[in-house]
């Protein structure tokens, strides 16, 4: 018994030191593994709008008019409800939400105000015919929006001004990251204005950005 109880296990011995320490399956070639990482999606937001300074001229001028103003360099002073421009003669608009659904940006110019002040609220006696943007130049951080829209008035009412396409149309221009237009030329139409006063003419202008998309 004891004789065979030995082979036994001599026997089991062997059979374990056959067996490879540390055998694993092999993955067949090729095989997957997977990376990952999250974006943050940012905001859309109107970050700069420009005051508009346009070329003075002469009572005798406006009276017997009409006259084009053009854009020129330099400050404003500033109307109380519409304080938020720069000189730069710039709109800066960032789309960082990573939607790519496009966006509008409108403008609208307020009736003219004769006088001094933060806030003058005499309605200027001035024929104003129209307030347009001749010459923008457009650039982008990211992917390009379309281009400055400069066919009509923003006297009229509230203008679509810029706008930026969806994905999903045919070659989009989608206006990701930083846009910026660079206003180098427009122009302020006045008919006559026989009633016109000798000092400063202001008008508000409002900027509305709308999420796309704008078509």
């Amino acid at each position: 018994m004891k004789k065979m109880i030995g082979m036994a296990t001599a026997a089991f011995a062997l059979t374990l030191a056959t067996v490879p320490v540390g055998a694993v399956h092999a993955i067949d070639s090729p095989a997957g593994s997977t990376a990952q990482f999250a974006a943050t999606p940012g905001e859309l937001t109107l970050d700069e709008i420009p005051d508009l300074r346009f070329t003075d001229l002469t009572v005798a001028d406006l009276i017997s008019g009409p006259n084009d103003l053009s854009l020129v360099n330099g400050t404003v002073d500033k109307l109380t409800d519409a304080n938020q421009g720069t000189d730069q003669l710039q709109i800066v608009v960032t789309d960082n939400r990573g939607t790519n659904e496009g966006w509008k940006l409108s403008a609208k110019a307020g009736t003219f105000r004769f006088g001094d002040g933060d806030n003058p609220v005499e309605t200027a006696d001035l024929n104003v015919t129209g307030l347009t943007f001749d010459t923008v130049g457009v650039s982008s951080s990211g992917t390009t929006a379309n281009d400055f829209i400069t066919a009509a008035s923003i006297t009229g009412g509230d203008t679509t001004v810029w706008t930026a396409d969806n994905a999903t149309t045919t070659t989009p221009n989608i206006g990701t990251g930083v846009n910026t237009a660079k206003v180098s030329a427009a122009t302020l139409s006045l008919g006559q204005s026989p009633n016109a006063k000798a000092g400063t003419y202001r008008a508000p202008i409002t900027w509305t950005l709308t999420a796309g998309p704008n078509n």
